[in-house]
């Protein structure tokens, strides 16, 4: 860790997550805690809880979980340092240097350093395009596409020189090697010598929403193709995560992002005053990039390229969107390809995009146009029927109630079938869906744990796997880890009977280290101390574990039971692996007197 342990706490402390996480997504208060849809997956039922007794959060579908600090090191696409000093900042916190942590702070001055280069790139580029000879030809590129000088100013709009390492020559001597700038990628190998990545392209700076270049992308000049070449990821830069012109449009006085499709589109845009235009980053929209979008918006709208494969791209944008709270409008620009093409041919300003915009059609309305375009509604009952039961699972997608009455209503007396039938439909798709949803998350909730137990001499597994099956032994371990957590006087009962390398699996052991730890110093453990001693694949679990504590009317009774139960289950595991008759006799007459001890119950 780059900071001490108590000031890591300290800072996790004074955010408390129910208030950070509600800015991503909406929650609702369920008992003690709060539910809502995960924002890390899609899902239509919420398995996402918060417990704000615990400061822990978890989602019993994706198994994600953790403190506020790894959430928001997930949701904003921070490294350690990064999403304490987020967390820091909203709490007013002033942090200290940093303590020296060797792997910790090699991993975050590469990200520094790469992002340092990536600067001296831009300006490099940027150079080549504004005043060296070899720039005129970008330079009249640009021109010819309408880019003003001062738009490509601001978007630091550059040229990549066609040499071979041009680039590299002007990094080495601040220090950059070969092998180090094609980590960072902005160079290759090609026959056995290092060479620019880019190479005679108009270079567009990607730069997320703190101001940190973080990659390129680089157009040619003519038919040439690859026509975009992008910077492939690295420590800095992941395009699932990010939007071109994010930066600029964060700042925007609208509540609506408009989504294009290139990187020309957006400059466009935006060099007419529309600054709320952002755009994928060479690739189709990611559910990441729709959960970005909606922290920064109320509403969308889509305005892809009108050819083929634009319509399907705004098919599974309008899918994906569905996911989240934003509101989607398609836009159609007729007799133009795209928002750039359309500018330029309505004068090169802003007041036909904006008129076109206030035309946008809600996206329920055009995924019911696209489906009645391939059936021939008319002159086949089969193909209405069709189309009537699809348009209901389009309605089945909307989150909004008026709308789904208003579109029921409009299917109703366009296509002359009863209202009731439609709404019939509807209800039948919503129950399939819920029995697939409540048996993914069920299957999932009880499948996550660890698959063996071993005595302590044996060799146990280091860390449980989700999806594993339980068994008994597992469960019950839970169960008193999950106790001991929160309960002193249970945790001090446990100890003395159980010490912590006499559970099941590592994991386990560590947990309940942790926590006996804790209280024989005299403090309760800490979850956001206890996290920290876990890797990224554990944490989950681990604090799927801590939020999992029953309500017991008493806990040093409930820590015997679990006991008991802890006991005999390591009885049946041995009689299962034993082959001695003697033995195994003997192994049943302990198992019977723990019955008889417990009241003969079942284990």
């Amino acid at each position: 860790m780059l900071y001490s342990e108590e000031l890591i706490s300290e800072v996790i402390g004074a955010n408390d997550i129910v208030d950070v996480i509600g800015m991503y997504t909406a929650l609702k208060k369920s008992g003690r805690g709060f539910v809502g849809l995960c924002p890390f997956h899609s899902e239509k039922t919420p398995s996402f809880h918060v417990s704000p007794d615990k400061q822990l959060y978890h989602c019993f579908g994706c198994g994600e979980g953790g403190t506020v600090l790894t959430f928001v090191m997930k949701a904003e696409n921070l490294d350690f340092v990064e999403g304490l000093k987020f967390l820091a900042d909203r709490a007013r916190i002033a942090l200290p240097e940093p303590e020296a942590n060797e792997n910790a702070d090699r991993l975050f001055k590469k990200k520094q350093r790469l992002i340092s280069a990536n600067t001296y790139a831009a300006k490099f580029f940027y150079h080549c395009l504004a005043a060296s000879p070899e720039g005129a030809q970008a330079r009249a590129y640009l021109k010819e596409r309408a880019i003003a000088p001062k738009t490509a100013a601001s978007f630091g709009l550059g040229f990549a020189p066609p040499g071979r390492n041009a680039l590299i020559n002007h990094l080495k001597p601040m220090g950059y090697s070969e092998s180090e700038l094609v980590d960072f990628g902005l160079a290759t190998v090609r026959d056995n010598q290092f060479v620019d990545k880019f190479r005679n392209r108009v270079m567009f700076p990607i730069i997320d929403v703190r101001g940190n270049v973080i990659g390129f992308g680089g157009r040619v000049m003519d038919d040439s193709k690859p026509k975009y070449l992008n910077s492939p990821e690295t420590a800095a830069f992941n395009k699932r995560l990010n939007l071109f012109a994010l930066n600029f449009a964060k700042n925007k006085k609208s509540d609506t992002l408009i989504l294009v499709e290139g990187y020309m589109d957006v400059i466009s845009l935006h060099q007419v005053g529309i600054n709320n235009a952002v755009a994928t980053l060479g690739t189709a929209l990611t559910e990441e990039q729709a959960r970005l979008i909606a922290r920064y918006a109320r509403d969308v709208v889509l305005c892809y390229d009108t050819d083929e494969a634009g319509v399907k791209a705004t098919m599974r944008a309008i899918e994906i969107f569905s996911k989240t709270d934003v509101r989607v409008k398609v836009l159609s620009l007729p007799g133009a390809k795209d928002p750039d093409e359309y500018i330029k041919s309505h004068g090169g300003g802003s007041e036909a995009f904006l008129q076109a915009v206030k035309g946008a059609v809600p996206a329920t309305l055009f995924r019911i146009n696209a489906l009645k375009r391939q059936y021939d509604i008319d002159n086949s009952i089969d193909d209405k029927i069709r189309f009537i039961t699809e348009a209901a699972q389009v309605l089945l997608s909307t989150n909004n109630m008026v709308e789904v009455d208003t579109y029921a209503d409009l299917l109703a007396k366009n296509y002359d079938i009863k209202k009731e039938s439609i709404y019939a439909e509807i209800r039948k798709l919503q129950g399939k869906r819920e029995r697939q949803e409540k048996s993914r998350i069920v299957h999932r909730t009880a499948n996550a744990g660890v698959t063996r137990s071993a005595s302590p001499t044996e060799e146990r597994r280091p860390a449980p796997v989700r999806g594993d099956v339980a068994t008994p032994l597992e469960k019950a371990e839970r169960s008193l880890l999950s106790l001991i957590f929160t309960s002193r006087s249970a945790a001090k009962y446990a100890e003395g009977e159980l010490g912590a390398e006499y559970y099941s699996n590592a994991v386990h052991q560590k947990l309940a280290q942790l926590c006996y730890a804790a209280w024989d110093s005299g403090t309760a453990p800490d979850a956001s101390q206890i996290l920290l001693s876990f890797d990224e694949t554990q944490a989950g679990y681990v604090t799927q574990v801590l939020m999992d504590r029953a309500v017991y009317e008493d806990d040093i009774q409930a820590a015997k039971d679990l006991l008991l139960t802890i006991r005999q289950e390591s009885i049946t595991k041995k009689i299962s692996e034993e082959t001695d008759p003697a033995v195994i006799q003997k192994l049943l007459e302990l198992q019977a007197q723990l019955k008889e001890k417990r009241g003969g119950s079942p284990a």
